[in-house]
């Protein structure tokens, strides 16, 4: 369907200090090529990521209708309290929350009065005889901003990489949707608190409000106002979408300051229904080998805990060791461009029996390991098996070539015992472990969430070398000579005998073995890649 009303263009993000303004159109119009909807997609996820919240712009609700909703709800508020109090919900009311007319207690921080409207085929609402038009313009603006919720959780299945259609599914109930229609009273010496500082519980919030403004939006320790803007819709997500996504996308802490005047607006909530169980996606965590940020909670017992608490969203106890290890890797990579890794996920005694068994291998006669050379016409991108670097060269050492054994290309030695067996193994752990510091890269990097997993997600020319050096001689003691790595990330397990050097600011520093540690470093595609990003 095409657009209702057409706010003037506006640029996919908006001035710094302002909310990011994004350009709903591309979504609601049959003209587009695709690439409007690409654009608007991306930035709606950048939005998410930093900020939480945007502005929406044609939207395809009506910009008239949004101001007489507004209208008729400022003439409600004006009513005497005595004509108000008769939208008050009535007893034994089975709606989610009281469907009517309330105010806060006057011990209350937050200073305002409201109505709440529920889908209107529900029966639960009690609407207001007046002002005339009251219940007309809100059931039809409930039911547009309902179509527009359903696109944004389309657009936001997008967002976060998603099945077609998941959203859609796993949140298909709309009993628990709800309008607020709201008037904050003037600021008062003592307090100018309309609705305190809180992250919303839902999945998706649509805020419309009129000229007087208030609202503001909490970011990087700056509160930034939510200018009023006559026909757009502010835009935040919630909760929910915070811990499906793992973190990726943001709930964000907003307010609501008093002015000197009224202030009206009305808020729609996109909800989800109460018994559903909420936990971080396996898209975010075991798909990416990275670990849950949150624990599992029902949604109607978790609203509870963060009315009493405070609590958003609820961390797992590790959630502080997630930050600092993360901010410790991005500073190692500044600095050194390599660490050392514990706790990694690997077991210890894998790593160990891999390198007993390659060291075993290598103490083979060379007429037995030459069995294990690449095999010829071999289509690895490398030849998988055993080779041994040429007499002239710098390197002194003998190696063997491991890539993913489901591309059926390696070479493996008959013995010793149990070598396949542990190498594919270890293979298969790496992997892993490279798939989880790429997702911490992708954070450290400050790339939009999945960007280095959608980047680089073949993993047909990853490939593992198990290596003996050979001794030292009067002549030479390269077993390696100096480079830098050009892929992504190299992980690097060693022996006791050490040997492993890393330049830092001029000097070689010794990556001492460590048992059960595993050395990281990054390379060339990663400084590439840092160097070309944008800035935030």
């Amino acid at each position: 369907m095409a657009p209702q009303s057409r706010v003037p263009e506006a640029p996919a993000m908006a001035a710094s200090g302002a909310l990011p303004v994004v350009d709903l159109a591309p979504f609601l119009t049959e003209q587009d090529d695709g690439r409007g909807v690409a654009r608007a997609t991306e930035a709606v996820r950048e939005a998410c990521r930093t900020h939480g919240f945007f502005r929406a712009v044609n939207h395809g609700v009506p910009t008239e209708l949004l101001a007489r909703t507004l209208e008729l709800s400022a003439a409600f508020f004006a009513l005497p309290d005595e004509v108000k109090a008769k939208a008050r919900p009535a007893e034994g009311s089975e709606a989610p929350l009281p469907a009517g007319y309330a105010r806060q207690p006057a011990n209350s921080p937050d200073k305002n009065e409201y109505v709440l409207v529920f889908d209107p085929k529900l029966g639960l609402n009690v609407f207001p005889a007046e002002p005339a038009g009251f219940r007309d313009a809100v059931e039809e603006c409930y039911a547009k901003l309902t179509d527009l919720g359903l696109l944004v959780q389309e657009i936001l299945n997008e967002c976060m990489g998603l099945p077609p259609g998941f959203l859609r599914d796993y949140n298909g109930d709309r009993g628990f949707d709800f309008l607020a229609a709201l008037r904050y009273f003037p600021e008062m010496e003592e307090d100018n608190n309309g609705l305190s500082a809180h992250e919303d519980g839902n999945c998706i919030t649509f805020v419309i409000q009129d000229g007087v403004g208030g609202l503001e939006v909490l970011k990087d320790g700056d509160w930034i106002p939510a200018e009023p803007v006559d026909g757009s819709i502010i835009v935040n997500i919630g909760d929910v979408i915070q811990v499906l996504s793992n973190n990726k996308l943001k709930s964000a802490t907003h307010r609501v300051v008093c002015r000197p005047v009224h202030r009206h607006s009305f808020a729609f909530f996109f909800n989800i229904y109460g018994d559903k169980w909420v936990e971080p996606l396996p898209e975010f965590t075991a798909k990416i080998g990275e670990a849950p940020r949150y624990r599992g909670f029902v949604y109607n017992e978790y609203q509870q805990l963060r009315m009493r608490n405070k609590t958003h969203p609820p961390s797992r106890p590790e959630d502080g060791g997630v930050v600092r290890a993360t901010e410790a890797v991005l500073e190692a990579c500044r600095t050194h461009g390599f660490f050392r890794a514990v706790n990694h996920g690997v077991p210890a005694e894998l790593l160990a029996r891999a390198l007993e068994l390659s060291t075993a291998f290598f103490a083979l006669p060379d007429e037995e390991k030459a069995k294990v050379r690449p095999a010829a016409g071999s289509e690895s991108p490398l030849p998988a098996g055993y080779g041994r670097q040429p007499a002239h060269s710098a390197d002194k050492n003998e190696y063997l070539v491991v890539f993913d054994p489901t591309l059926g290309v390696n070479v493996y030695p008959a013995e010793p015992a149990g070598f396949r067996e542990t190498v594919e193994e270890c293979h298969g752990k790496l992997t892993e472990l490279g798939l989880r510091i790429q997702e911490i890269l992708n954070e450290c990097m400050s790339l939009p969430p999945g960007f280095l997993r959608g980047y680089n997600d073949d993993r047909g020319f990853d490939h593992m070398t198990a290596k003996r050096y050979f001794p030292a001689t009067e002549e030479e003691n390269t077993g390696i000579s100096e480079h830098e790595d050009g892929n992504c990330i190299t992980f690097i397990f060693q022996d006791g005998v050490g040997g492993l050097e890393v330049l830092k600011d001029g000097d070689w520093v010794p990556a001492e073995p460590v048992d059960g540690s595993i050395i990281v470093n990054i390379g060339d595609v990663m400084q590439v890649l840092q160097d070309n990003a944008p800035d935030e």
